[in-house]
C-alpha cells in the first residue's frame, strides 16, 4: 500500500471520533490540536481530566532510528507543603523583591520553586535553587499557571468560596462555591501545533526588504511576568519579541527588533495580539455560575494572587457570560 493510500485510509477511518469545534461550529477530529477549518483550539479539557500533566509541556528534541524529532514532556508532581515550605516561599520572595523589574507574577515562581516535586520525569527538588528558577521562568506561561493551580488544590483542596458576590441583574448577594477541577484547559499534544504562521497585512521593513510573514509560539512565563501591565504598548512589544521566533526571508533565529515593532500598523498590531492570545495554552481563568435567585448567568474571573488564591475564600469580580464562538 502506498503512503498516499495509507494516508487516505487513515483520514477516512470510520472509528475516528469527530467533535464540533467550539469556535467555528464545524466538525473536526477529536485528536486535532487545532481545528483544520478555523485553526483554533477545537475543545477544552477539564482540569480534573487532564490531571498532573502539563497542558503544553517542555519541548525537547529526541533522536531515534527515524532521526530527530520534537516531543512535549508533560508529567509533573507537586507537594502539599507545610510551615517550612511556607517560610521558604516567604524568604525567597523577600530576596526576589529586592531585584529590579519584579512583578506580582514572579510570586508564582517563588511558590512553584518550592512546591514542584518532579518535572518531565526529573526530580525537580534535587536541582539547585537558581536552576529551578531559570527552568520555571523559561517554561510556557500556560504551564506555569496550570502547575500553580495544582499547587493550590494539593495544599487546600479543589474548592473555595467566593464571599459576598453581588448579582449584576438583581440585588441578590450570595456566596459562590468554585470547583477548580471544573476549570477548562487549552492543551497542545502535537509539537507542530505550537507554531503558528501569521501573514501581516502591511508588514515591516528589515534587512532592506518588506517582511509580511512571521512564525509565533506561545509566550514564556518570564515574558508574561515582566511585561509592563500598566503600559499596553510596552506589554505588546515584550510579548511579540518573545513569541516571534522566525521572520520569513531572514536567517534562523532572527526575531523582531524594537524598530521592526515600531513600524507595525494598528491593523497588524491587533492581528499579532489576537494570535498571541490564541496560541497561549493553559487554564482558562474563569468559571461559570448563575445567581441562585434570578438564574442570571455570569463568568467568575479567578484572582490568582497568592493572598486570595491560596485562601479558603476570597473576593473577585464577575463579568457577563462569555460566548464560545
Amino acid at each position: 500500500m502506498s503512503n498516499e493510500a495509507a494516508r487516505l485510509l487513515r483520514d477516512t477511518d470510520p472509528d475516528k471520533e469527530e467533535i464540533t469545534c467550539i469556535n467555528c461550529g464545524r466538525l473536526c477530529s477529536e485528536d486535532d490540536d487545532l481545528c483544520p477549518h478555523c485553526e483554533q483550539i477545537p475543545k477544552f479539557v477539564l482540569l480534573k481530566d487532564l490531571g498532573m500533566s502539563l497542558p503544553i509541556g517542555l519541548l525537547e528534541v529526541v533522536e531515534d532510528e527515524n532521526g530527530k524529532r520534537e516531543v512535549l514532556q508533560k508529567p509533573f508532581d507537586v507537594i502539599a507543603g507545610d510551615w517550612n515550605v511556607e517560610k521558604a516561599i516567604s524568604d525567597t520572595w523577600k530576596k526576589v523583591q529586592r531585584q529590579p523589574g519584579v512583578s506580582a507574577f514572579d510570586y508564582l515562581v517563588c511558590v512553584l520553586v518550592h512546591t514542584v516535586k518532579s518535572l518531565a520525569g526529573s526530580d525537580f527538588q534535587r536541582l539547585k535553587h537558581d536552576r529551578r528558577v531559570a527552568i520555571l521562568n523559561n517554561m510556557f506561561g500556560g504551564d506555569i499557571f496550570y502547575m500553580y493551580t495544582w499547587a493550590r488544590i494539593v495544599a487546600l483542596g479543589e474548592t473555595f468560596t467566593i464571599k459576598d458576590v453581588e448579582c449584576k441583574r438583581c440585588p441578590n448577594i450570595f456566596n459562590f462555591p468554585v470547583d477548580l477541577m471544573s476549570l477548562e484547559v487549552a492543551c497542545r499534544n502535537d509539537p507542530k501545533s505550537l507554531y503558528r504562521s501569521v501573514e501581516l497585512r502591511d508588514g515591516f521593513e528589515t534587512g532592506g526588504e518588506k517582511r509580511f510573514n512571521v512564525k509565533l509560539r506561545p509566550a514564556t512565563f518570564v515574558a508574561l511576568a515582566h511585561s509592563p501591565n500598566t503600559n499596553e504598548a510596552e506589554m505588546f512589544r515584550s510579548l511579540v519579541r518573545d513569541c516571534v521566533i522566525e521572520i520569513d526571508g531572514l536567517p534562523e533565529g532572527a526575531t523582531m527588533t524594537d524598530s521592526d515593532i515600531q513600524q507595525l500598523s494598528k491593523f497588524d498590531m491587533a492581528l499579532l495580539s489576537d494570535e498571541v492570545d490564541l496560541i497561549a495554552g493553559g487554564p482558562q481563568w474563569y468559571v461559570e455560575g448563575e445567581c441562585p435567585k434570578c438564574n442570571a448567568e455570569f463568568d467568575h474571573l479567578i484572582d490568582w494572587r497568592y493572598s486570595n488564591f491560596f485562601r479558603q475564600s476570597s473576593r473577585s469580580s464577575l463579568v457577563p457570560k462569555r460566548s464560545r464562538r
